[in-house]
């Protein structure tokens, strides 16, 4: 596939980020998402990877620079434009138990993005009718969980179920992106396979794009069609997976791929 014939989904420009107007964690920061497409992003902590992901989903302003969202600009003051924005993205993050309401029985949790956007069922829960209970049931089975579980609390079942309810709460709006930030790096080693195996299973049945962040290079590089690499707040590198070892890396690039040799 011509990547240049595929329509643009995500677009950054020249983002500028600084705390206390010294402190800059992001540095001119300019990325482009394709539709269906997994962008990894990778780089040490603290490097602004998690700023990045949460400047893009608008939990925190930016200094300068603009974000284009199937190419419209985002503009936080319009509201139509940013429920509609809202609608479109979700995100993942590594501690599943802070996403979750204690509180809540996980038939709502998982409920609980179609309910706050008042989003129709998407296409692939039509079958489902009306029913909150056969929604949430469904959705729970996407993502390898069993219906008896909507009845819990977060805290009764175990951290991988939390993260795959997290994803099935990603999906019910069928978005056209999600975030991914450190989605597995909580998880055990047999169960962080199982999760990444049934991210690329979502990803190829829902065809939505992804950007994935880690500093897990071999994990960015298993999940993703292109790598960014972030070092102190800046982009250094950009490349598709197939060209990591090739001789043109950055240094930085290469200081990464030393790591796991």
């Amino acid at each position: 596939m011509n990547p240049k014939l595929v329509p643009e989904l995500l677009v950054v420009q020249d983002i500028q980020k600084s705390y206390r107007k010294k402190n800059k964690v992001l540095d001119g920061v300019s990325l482009t998402i394709r539709a269906g497409e997994c962008v990894g992003l990778i780089g040490e902590s603290g490097c602004g990877k998690s700023t990045l992901a949460r400047c893009i989903m608008l939990m925190q302003g930016v200094d300068s620079g603009a974000i284009w969202f199937q190419g419209n600009p985002v503009q936080a003051s319009n509201r139509e434009s940013l429920k509609r924005y809202k609608g479109q993205m979700q995100a993942v993050f590594q501690n599943p138990s802070a996403a979750l309401n204690p509180r809540l029985r996980l038939l709502e949790s998982v409920m609980e993005p179609l309910d706050q956007l008042e989003q129709k069922v998407p296409a692939f829960l039509k079958d489902c009718g009306p029913d909150r209970r056969e929604i949430a049931g469904k959705l729970l089975e996407c993502v390898g969980l069993s219906r008896e579980l909507l009845d819990r609390y977060p805290h009764e079942i175990s951290g991988g179920q939390k993260q795959r309810l997290c994803m099935a709460r990603a999906i019910s709006v069928e978005p056209a992106l999600i975030i991914m930030d450190e989605p597995t790096s909580s998880l055990d080693t047999l169960i962080q396979s199982e999760m990444l195996n049934l991210l690329k299973e979502l990803q190829g049945r829902l065809a939505f794009s992804y950007l994935f962040i880690s500093h897990d290079l071999p994990v960015v590089q298993y999940m993703c069609d292109r790598v960014l690499v972030m070092h102190e707040g800046r982009l250094v590198d950009e490349f598709v997976k197939e060209e990591l070892f090739a001789p043109d890396r950055h240094p930085y690039t290469r200081q990464l791929v030393a790591e796991y040799d």
